[in-house]
């Protein structure tokens, strides 16, 4: 009977045994869905964390759009350069080369004669009239030009006073106001012996000068009458012309006197 009683007690500590080894898995158990659900937090804070940043993302466009304003304001001057357009000027502007003039100067001195009396008056069929020019002639806006009056003829010839000069078109017929006497280049004349000649000076005032009033044209020559001759000679001469008759472009010297 004595050898019995311990078994109890060992019976009882296995069970003890067997019990506790089933509360330690029960807890490892437990902690183990604890390690699996903190990841779950964590993940759940990170998802949630970018909702700012999402915030911020949508704030960007705002910033691209102000920057767009300076795009529109750069079109705005665009209109005001095609609705003014550089002024164009009235007419047709034509380069004229100058041509050398056969006048001999050391002749125009000896060709006058003490007397024009029983002398006839230098007719146009026994002239032959020259333009060119003047070289470095002309005051800013506008140019001489040297009329050539030669004498053709055989006999001598008198001239004097201020030939009558106009534009004329491609159909002959007279353009703008004849030309006004230069009283300030005055002469008394002379008489011309044959192949010797005569000058007037005629100054022409740059048609752009005027503006709109000139109404320009192109004229292709200038209608010549030499003083006391009974008709006029063209010249072809091209120039711009002001066919407004109340514009005074031309002017012209007497025959002999010299600017």
């Amino acid at each position: 009977m004595k050898a019995r009683i311990p078994l109890l007690p060992l019976a009882a500590l296995g069970l003890l045994t067997v019990l506790t080894a089933c509360g330690s898995a029960t807890t490892g158990t437990t902690t183990a869905e604890s390690t699996v659900s903190s990841p779950a937090a964590t993940t759940s804070s990170a998802s949630a964390s970018p909702s700012p940043t999402g915030s911020a993302t949508s704030a960007a466009p705002s910033a691209v759009a102000t920057t767009r304003q300076p795009t529109v304001q750069e079109v705005t001057p665009a209109p005001s350069t095609s609705a003014d357009p550089e002024p164009v000027p009235t007419g047709t502007v034509i380069t004229i080369e100058p041509t050398a003039s056969t006048q001999n100067p050391a002749a125009s001195g000896s060709q006058f004669a003490s007397s024009a009396a029983g002398v006839a008056v230098c007719d146009y069929d026994q002239l032959y009239i020259e333009a060119a020019v003047a070289p470095g002639g002309g005051a800013a806006g506008s140019r001489y030009i040297t009329l050539t009056f030669t004498n053709t003829g055989d006999a001598n010839c008198t001239m004097s006073g201020y030939p009558a000069v106009h534009y004329v078109n491609a159909a002959g017929q007279q353009v703008g106001a004849a030309a006004a006497n230069a009283t300030e280049w005055s002469s008394s004349g002379g008489v011309i012996a044959p192949g010797n000649s005569l000058t007037a000076t005629l100054r022409e005032t740059r048609a752009q000068l005027y503006g709109d009033a000139c109404q320009s044209v192109s004229a292709t020559g200038y209608s010549v009458q030499a003083p006391g001759a009974s008709q006029a000679l063209v010249l072809n001469f091209a120039a711009e012309a002001c066919s407004n008759t109340s514009v005074a472009q031309l002017s012209v010297g007497a025959v002999g006197a010299t600017p």
